[in-house]
Parts: structure tokens; C-alpha cells; sequence
């Protein structure tokens, strides 16, 4: 009985290190969908380091409040994050290129303000970052994304983010776009791109200090390099974009650190003009996998070949299938003939113990 037992613990040894050894292949990609936060299995509303003495971020009725209305602080700051990492780019392949995953994300939110423009707080942003947590001193118009000069300390690792703000003021401290405004940044306060969304500009629907509840989709297409954004203060997309802009993200999110993806918000002096309070309803996402490692030396005739990853369904990503729970979803693609070798030699093992039984 004990000879049996050895064997069949050596048998499980063997399959559980090969099954291992197949890792390295894994390519991964991520889906998961929050119709609201009822169930906010895997999101992280993370609290910041000692530097913070504000009010932290709660969840009220299903939503995630990441600033609250009632507040006992002069200045909050709120972040969410899903609470597994990322895989969107890769850098310094065998080919000598970097390499970036598609995606596509959409989300509803609310920024209630207490009082009108000017006197409420700075606003909120989604992200994609290398850090969990808001730099130091990242209050007000820094949107708990960067401090104003974006530095970092101690020697520590640069700070790379990709966010599409949606400011309430604008600021004076930096070049800051005018009136109520939809950003996207890069590594920066200073927004690549934006648009005014105040009354009277090419988008008054979209004025955030009109406590609107919106919704926003955003597809990037790695293959052309290809970032789009719609949003609406209803829940159809609309037809044209608001915006639509060539962009690598491996040159943005510049190494590679695990991403993590989420919202940020801030109010900045709340006691003295008023309150914000940045409201997070439902959040979809959903990425492609990265491309296969190309080794510098290739074999002349591989035996298989991988079609390069492709962007998710273009139309809206919140008709994400649905699944049996929220989380991720990893694919693995290794060598065929690796696995058949794989195959025979566990199989191979069986036999020879089951022989010496």
C-alpha cells in the first residue's frame, strides 16, 4: 500500500511541475463587469499612506463613492482600483519593438456638486498607473494622479500613468484648459487632448457641474494604434467620438511594472467652498492578449505561428458577455509541440509505474 501511495504522489509530482513549466507561455487577458458594487468582490478602494488625513472612499447603495458628500476633512482624495494587475504592455521584445494589449472599458459616474462652478471640487479621472496609491501631495488639481511638479522620491521609479480626466475648475498653478473640460493624459497634468464641455462649447451635454449622470466608453486598438472615446449623459453611445487620437500606449506607460486600472478624485479646501462628492455606478472592462515573446533567434520553420491579438468587439464594451462570476480571465497558447511531448512523458511515466506495481 505505501509503494502505491509513493508512486502515485511521484506521478502527481511530475504532471503539477510540467503543468508549471507551461506558465511561461501564458499570455494573459482580463474581462470583468460591475453592473454596480453590490457584490465589489476584487475592487480595492485603497487607502492612502500617512501623508493622508482625509476621508476615505466609501460604497453607499450599490456605488462607490470615491469623495463623500459629508465630509469632515478640508481636502479628501479617493481612489478605486481593480485589485489584480494588468498585462497591456511589453517592452524590449526579441524583435527589438514594444508591444501593447487592446482594450475596452466603459463606466457611469456622477460628480455631485454642492455648489456651482468654481466652488465645488477638481474632479475626477480614470487611469491606467504603474502605483496603487496617489502621489504625495497629489490634492486638488492633481486629481490624486500626480503632484503638480509629478516627481518622484527617494530614487524610486518613475510614475507612469495614462487617465482620462474630467475636471471641474480650471487651474492656475499649470496650463490648464479652460472651463469644465474632458482630458486625456499622458505622464502629465497638461492634457494631450481635451475638450470644453461648459455651456455654450461644442458640448454642453456633457458639463460636469450639471450633476448629470454619464457614461463613457473607451476602446483602444493596439493594432492601429488607435484610442477612441464616446460619452453621453444617457446610456446609448453616441455615433462620432468625442475623441479620436493615434497613440502607443507602450510609449506612454513607459516600463514594465504591473498596471493597475481604475478612478481617481479629489477636492481641494471642501470646508471652505463647497463639496464634491465623484460617484463611480458601474464599470466594465475587458483587454486582448499581448502578442507572443519573438526570441532573438528564431527557429527557420516554427511550427506554429500566432496571429497577432486583436481589439476587442468594436462596438460599446459594455455588451460584455455574461459569465458565471466577476474576476479574470486568462488564456493559455503555448507551443502545440510542447504539450504533446508534455503528453508523452507523463503518459509514459504512468505506465512504467503502474508496471512496477
Amino acid at each position: 500500500m505505501m509503494k502505491v501511495l509513493s508512486t502515485l504522489r511521484l506521478i502527481l509530482f511530475v504532471i503539477v511541475a510540467l503543468l508549471n513549466d507551461g506558465r511561461r507561455y501564458l499570455v494573459s487577458s482580463l474581462q470583468f463587469e460591475y453592473p454596480d458594487f453590490r457584490n465589489h468582490s476584487l475592487i480595492t478602494l485603497v487607502q492612502e499612506g500617512s501623508w493622508y488625513q482625509g476621508d476615505n472612499p466609501i460604497i453607499v447603495d450599490s456605488a462607490v463613492w470615491l469623495t463623500p458628500l459629508i465630509t469632515s476633512s478640508d481636502t479628501n482624495l479617493g481612489r478605486m482600483i481593480y485589485s489584480n494587475p494588468v498585462s497591456l504592455v511589453r517592452h524590449s521584445l526579441g524583435n527589438g519593438k514594444n508591444s501593447s494589449a487592446s482594450f475596452n472599458t466603459s463606466f457611469s459616474f456622477q460628480i455631485v456638486c454642492t455648489t456651482g462652478y468654481g466652488k465645488c471640487g477638481s474632479g475626477m479621472a480614470f487611469f491606467i498607473s504603474t502605483s496603487k496609491q496617489a502621489p504625495k501631495d497629489s490634492f486638488g488639481a492633481g486629481l490624486g494622479l500626480y503632484n503638480y511638479n509629478n516627481t518622484v522620491e527617494n530614487g524610486s521609479r518613475p510614475y507612469y500613468v495614462f487617465a482620462l480626466e474630467f475636471d471641474t475648475i480650471q487651474s492656475v498653478t499649470f496650463p490648464d484648459a479652460p472651463a469644465t473640460h474632458i482630458g486625456i493624459d499622458l505622464n502629465s497634468l497638461v492634457s494631450e487632448r481635451y475638450v470644453v464641455s461648459a455651456p455654450g462649447s461644442a458640448h454642453p451635454e456633457l458639463y460636469l457641474d450639471k450633476n448629470y449622470t454619464f457614461t463613457v466608453w473607451i476602446q483602444y486598438d493596439a493594432d492601429l494604434t488607435l484610442l477612441q472615446i464616446w460619452m453621453t449623459n444617457h446610456t446609448v453611445r453616441p455615433h462620432q467620438p468625442i475623441f479620436q487620437l493615434q497613440l502607443d500606449l507602450a510609449n506612454v506607460l513607459q516600463n514594465d511594472d504591473p498596471l493597475y486600472v481604475g478612478f481617481s478624485a479629489s477636492n481641494l479646501y471642501a470646508m471652505e467652498i463647497g463639496v464634491q462628492g465623484n460617484v463611480i455606478y458601474s464599470w466594465n472592462f475587458s483587454s486582448a492578449e499581448l502578442p507572443p515573446v519573438v526570441t532573438k533567434n528564431p527557429p527557420k520553420n516554427p511550427l506554429v505561428q500566432t496571429a497577432p491579438a486583436r481589439a476587442p468587439d468594436a462596438n460599446a464594451p459594455a455588451e460584455i458577455p455574461e459569465k458565471s462570476g466577476l474576476g479574470n480571465s486568462s488564456k493559455s497558447s503555448p507551443p502545440n509541440v510542447v504539450w504533446i511531448v508534455k503528453i508523452v512523458a507523463v503518459s509514459s511515466l504512468v505506465v512504467f509505474c503502474l508496471a512496477t506495481l
